[in-house]
């Protein structure tokens, strides 16, 4: 195999598993944006807050599988699901519940 078929096979698994990473809302700006942010108190939202913490636990498991590792760090989500420039800064809550709630389904956070 020559050197340009190997970089491209290396770009087309690159892109395999940004697709992969990737959840279908991802394109969506407003939602997005919802996603990025803070969470709210979840009494002051349940809905807003059950979808938001599904979503990213949802990503993060798809992460864990695609890369084949259970090992992650807040700081590697972030640069993991930037966005535009933009990291969410929901995720330091999202994984503090999984720690909390024994998720061993989600990763293991180290």
């Amino acid at each position: 195999m020559d050197s340009e078929s190997t970089g491209q096979s290396d770009i087309n698994a690159i892109v395999r598993e940004q697709v992969m990473l990737r959840p279908s809302e991802w394109g969506d700006d407003e939602t997005m944006a919802l996603m990025f942010a803070p969470f709210e108190p979840r009494e002051k939202a349940q809905a807003t807050y059950d979808r938001k913490m599904a979503f990213w636990m949802g990503a993060i498991r798809r992460r864990c599988q695609s890369k084949r590792s259970a090992t992650f760090s807040v700081q590697r989500l972030a640069g993991e699901f930037e966005r535009y420039g933009q990291t969410a800064s929901c995720l330091p809550t999202v994984v503090e519940y999984m720690i909390r709630c024994g998720r061993p389904d989600v990763g293991l956070v180290l």
